[in-house]
């Protein structure tokens, strides 16, 4: 899962990325992806908000 969202979403990749240069291994970064998608996931729950396009992902959650 995590490796799509690095493909498909530049939010994440970038995020991905910036972990990778602070000197994550491979495995500890993909975790840390995961846990911002399950953040965000939690708050669009919560809020009761739907999620159009990466666009929105990245003003309001990121």
């Amino acid at each position: 899962m995590g490796q799509s969202l690095i493909v498909h979403n530049p939010n994440f990749k970038e995020y991905y990325e910036k972990k990778k240069k602070e000197g994550m291994p491979y495995r500890k970064a993909m975790i840390a992806l995961c846990n911002k998608l399950l953040r965000i996931l939690y708050a669009l729950l919560t809020k009761r908000q739907i999620l159009m396009n990466h666009e929105s992902l990245n003003k309001a959650y990121i």
